[in-house]
């Protein structure tokens, strides 16, 4: 009753619940024993279902989700740039979303898929088998083919994904052989798929300002490089720290596509697709608001 904020909050209390597995969670939904479901738990898979449900509403957010294939660039043999361009450009874009998530998402060749550090025009790794062997003949696989590590989490969404990666790499001469890891360790630097094996299937959620997804992701005091000892790239560095100093957004932006050049040149990340995040909710629900960050 003595809120400071007079008429707030409406709401006596928030349960929020960790429900492991994704079909459990939209089946509460569905007979009310939860009102909302938060990305990024909600998968293509559940839109009819929602969508057909009088109760139930669908909100989206375009292009927040980048999902790629991440390496640790100082782990053998993903310390070779050519075996990773070779990986990059052997990636069917438009089939992994066919497969993992169709309806929901564009193929993406960069970090940002969505806001003003988004280029639509920026492709500077794309999909071409030609490309592809010819780095991989570059990485010493040209005669025995290519057979290599991928570490996949053990269970949900992430498990489809891997199988779907497989199948794709497969069709360019790419074999994969799997290491299976537990689901909450799959993050984890030294227990997880960049420490275990170096390569693997992931994910980032926009932020909404450039500077704070490329420094995480690209710069070599940024956490993902600082955690894996990547060797310091000065020029990518450089580029990161000047284009923080610059509140002109069109000026930073020229610099920002730079970056993301840089980034997916060196293939410190094979981008796949940026796809929309989807929250699910009871008609009732009020005051929803999807941060674009999604967290």
């Amino acid at each position: 009753d003595g809120y400071w904020d007079k008429g707030m909050p409406y709401l006596d209390a928030i349960r929020i619940l960790i429900i492991p597995d994704t079909d459990v969670r939209i089946a509460l939904l569905r007979t009310a024993e939860v009102e909302l479901v938060y990305p990024p738990e909600v998968s293509p898979s559940h839109i009819p279902m929602i969508e057909r449900s009088p109760g139930l509403r669908l909100e989206r957010r375009q292009g927040v989700a980048t999902a790629m294939l991440q390496f640790n660039i100082v782990k053998p043999p993903y310390d070779s740039k050519a075996l990773r361009l070779g990986i990059a450009h052997a990636i069917d874009r438009d089939k992994f979303i066919q497969a993992a998530v169709p309806g929901i998402a564009q193929p993406a060749f960069t970090a940002i898929g969505t806001g003003w550090g988004y280029n639509p025009d920026l492709k500077p790794v794309k999909f071409d088998l030609g490309k592809s062997r010819e780095y991989m003949a570059q990485a010493g696989y040209a005669t025995k083919g290519a057979r290599i590590p991928i570490g996949c989490a053990s269970g949900g969404q992430w498990l489809q994904w891997c199988e779907i990666f497989q199948a794709i790499l497969a069709d360019a001469g790419i074999q994969t052989d799997v290491v299976l890891i537990q689901e909450g360790d799959y993050w984890l630097l030294d227990k997880g798929f960049r420490g275990r094996v170096g390569f693997g299937p992931t994910r980032f959620a926009l932020r909404v300002e450039p500077d704070l997804m490329l420094r995480y992701m690209a710069h070599s005091q940024g956490s993902h490089p600082l955690e894996m000892r990547w060797p310091r790239n000065a020029e990518l560095d450089g580029l990161i720290d000047e284009a923080a100093t610059i509140y002109d957004v069109p000026k930073a932006k020229l610099l920002y596509d730079k970056i993301q050049k840089i980034v997916a040149e060196e293939a410190l990340y094979a981008f796949v697709a940026w796809a929309d995040r989807l929250a699910a909710m009871s008609k009732g629900v009020q005051g929803f608001v999807f941060y674009p960050d999604t967290w």
